[in-house]
């Protein structure tokens, strides 16, 4: 079983070398390397890393994890996670589970492990979602309908007059949504083998893959994973809740000895702040239309040609289409010279007299909103969001009283 190390967001964790040494070569997952997870350094023994932008729960390799905690609470996350992520929409039900928890589960993971068995609970109570799905027999007693064409090939053009095939309808547990629930419990199982991180829930898990089981539930992958709408209220939570574990929100590890892969449920916290600021100030400016300008019609940087696109984060328009603010999103504690310059450079394009870089607040006396100049007809302003604030929607409704004046201005 592995090691779990524990760093935060942007700071760093040390751990000994030789566990990611394997006869003097690094031993890391392929997935794992190179893709900006961390950024590495050695000091004396041992490996020191800084984890970066992503959250969640990352294996080195088979005997280390490192569990990536996001620096504002867990339960700020959820509710976040909440209002940007449309394949996310029930982590509503893990904050539930979190908030009700005896003991505060370290990892989202385990928060996902909680939810998901309780909803399992609901399913068994409830029993299996069932149906007649089309079978087909073969043999000297017919079942259903005789299929003709079938006998002829199989049977009677060999000689054989007493036996047929036939086709009827069997009740049976084998439904694309089963199959997901048990995918998503051997999923859970995995990560359990590799870190341990989900004790308290293996029990469970394991009861419910065997019910599977005597049921002859398969587990694949369904080919859509768009079956929220089938079952009772139970079987849509526990569904949600699978689709959430099954579904590649991260790097997907190939678990040693196994035919499952292992989403790491990593979460992408910049693309996570944007869509979150993008969604704040859609629902607190009225009047006006929010969008995304790397999708919603970007403009060309420069006069004379097409490429490449002017494609800020945020872009806020009144009902006649006129631009009223150009918005950058940036998750870091500061913003860089090229972060200004790439924020007047599409005020510019838009015609845009306000600009305002987004970032998080590193403490709560340092949100709000603060000018950082001006360059002609352009003010360029900085917003700093408290995502840790003890009320994200006190905090989001002390944002959009900030930007309305810039509105006017």
């Amino acid at each position: 079983m592995a090691t779990v190390y524990t760093a935060r967001e942007y700071q760093s964790t040390s751990i000994p070398i030789d566990e990611v040494l394997v006869d003097g070569q690094f031993d890391i997952f392929p997935e794992v390397q190179g893709k900006g997870y961390f950024d590495v350094r050695f000091q004396g023994t041992r490996l020191v890393i800084t984890a970066g932008k992503f959250v969640g729960f990352i294996p080195l390799n088979s005997r280390v994890v490192i569990d990536v905690r996001p620096k504002m609470p867990v339960a700020n996350l959820l509710s976040i996670l909440s209002s940007v992520k449309a394949d996310l929409a029930e982590i509503d039900v893990l904050q539930r589970e979190y908030a009700t928890a005896e003991e505060s589960p370290p990892q989202i993971i385990h928060a996902l492990a909680r939810a998901y068995c309780h909803a399992l609970e609901d399913v068994e109570v409830a029993g299996l979602l069932k149906a007649y799905l089309p079978a087909t027999s073969a043999g000297s007693s017919l079942k259903g309908r005789p299929d003709f064409n079938a006998s002829i090939q199989r049977f009677w053009s060999r000689g054989v007059r007493h036996a047929a095939v036939s086709k009827h309808y069997e009740l049976s547990a084998d439904l694309p949504s089963n199959r997901l629930l048990r995918l998503a419990c051997q999923v859970l199982l995995t990560q359990h083998r590799l870190s341990g991180m989900i004790k308290p829930f293996v029990s469970q898990l394991g009861h419910f893959d065997e019910l599977l089981e005597r049921a002859r539930v398969l587990v694949t992958m369904p080919r859509r994973l768009d079956l929220i709408g089938d079952g009772s209220p139970a079987y849509k939570k526990a569904l949600r809740l699978a689709v959430m574990i099954v579904h590649r929100t991260g790097i997907e590890l190939s678990a040693k000895g196994t035919h499952i892969g292992l989403p790491s449920f990593l979460i992408d916290m910049e693309t996570v702040f944007e869509q979150y600021m993008r969604g704040v100030l859609g629902r607190q400016l009225s009047g006006c239309s929010v969008t995304d300008g790397n999708y919603d019609g970007a403009q060309p940087l420069f006069n004379d040609r097409r490429d490449p696109p002017a494609n800020p984060d945020v872009v806020v328009r009144d009902e006649s289409e006129v631009c009223f603010l150009i918005g950058e999103v940036k998750y870091k504690d500061k913003e860089k010279r090229e972060d200004i310059n790439q924020a007047l450079a599409y005020a510019s394009c838009y015609k845009c007299g306000v600009v305002v870089l987004m970032l998080p607040a590193d403490k709560a006396d340092d949100a709000g909103l603060q000018l950082i100049g001006r360059m002609d007809s352009v003010s360029l302003y900085r917003y700093r969001f408290d995502l840790a604030a003890t009320s994200l929607a006190d905090e989001e409704a002390r944002c959009g009283a900030a930007f309305t004046p810039l509105l006017l201005s």
